[in-house]
């Protein structure tokens, strides 16, 4: 069985998945594959809801696409993060520190981690890492694998917007045609896509089609055999707050009678989301 090549793709939505997808393979895949980003509007709103941490493999991811972390943290807001503190969690209200890393060895086919949890023990008072973020204290991890911070693993704190006009560029930089106009309407043929018409009239077609179209989902719904039943529908509200210094290495995520909100220290700012049961 062999498979026919792909010459041209079709990324659908504006928002930071789109890019961050443009930017990896236009990176990674040969120059000859044409690569198209249907730049769609109004998708801000349904970024919210990446949230804005990362875990420790964006920075590889970075900088596999070229940005070093020094780029990063000097061209965005981005901050570094341990993790995230739980406040107020479910019907017993518990509060811990959740870090990316766990320096533990299994025992006895278990992980470490586990046993400590068995005797209600606190983990986060066995990580260095999360120590730290709750005296509000960064570094990164020391080449000398006798200090305890060495293993601590660290993802950033972003703005999702600052991120997503960095990949953005880049990935138009190497080539991604850009479209901006909105779908209104897919074609599709025994359950694929055969093309999409534009707001503008324009069709366009391609060999595989990326959709990045997050809640709206554009193009996984138009296809009957997607079965999409979405019972519970989810809303979310991002706001800013100057913030004269740098918050602590973590996120906080209290839980609430409307829901959940989250404090993410920024450069300047702190982001503040809160999401609630439209």
């Amino acid at each position: 069985m062999t498979c026919a090549p792909i010459n041209s793709l079709i990324i659908c939505g504006g928002g930071l998945a789109s890019w961050m997808s443009a930017a990896a393979l236009s990176q990674n895949l040969p120059p000859t594959i044409q690569i198209t980003v249907i730049d769609t509007p109004h998708i801000d709103a349904a970024d919210i809801f990446y949230g804005t941490v990362t875990n420790p493999s964006a920075y590889s991811f970075f900088l596999n696409l070229g940005l070093t972390e020094a780029d990063l943290v000097q061209r965005t807001q981005s901050s570094f993060s341990y993790g995230t503190q739980y406040e107020n969690w479910g019907l017993t209200g518990a509060s811990w520190v959740q870090c990316f890393h766990n320096p533990f060895p299994n025992w006895n086919g278990v992980p470490f981690a586990h046993h400590i949890s068995a005797k209600n023990q606190n983990l986060e008072h066995y990580l260095v890492s999360a120590q730290a973020a709750i005296e509000g204290k960064f570094a990164h991890p020391p080449a000398d694998k006798n200090i305890a911070l060495s293993s601590a693993e660290y993802g950033y704190h972003v703005k999702v917007s600052d991120i997503t006009q960095i990949m953005k560029k880049l990935a138009v930089t190497r080539g991604v045609k850009c479209v901006s106009q909105d779908i209104s309407s897919v074609e599709s043929l025994g359950g694929n896509i055969t093309g999409l018409i534009l707001d503008n009239g324009e069709k366009l077609s391609a060999d595989l089609y990326i959709d990045s179209s997050g809640p709206k989902a554009q193009l996984i719904s138009a296809l009957e055999t997607a079965g999409l039943n979405v019972s519970r529908k989810l809303a979310a509200l991002y706001s800013e707050h100057d913030s004269a210094q740098l918050g602590p290495p973590l996120r906080r995520v209290s839980s609430h009678d409307f829901g959940w909100q989250s404090v993410t220290p920024l450069q300047g700012v702190d982001a503040v989301m809160t999401v609630f049961e439209a």
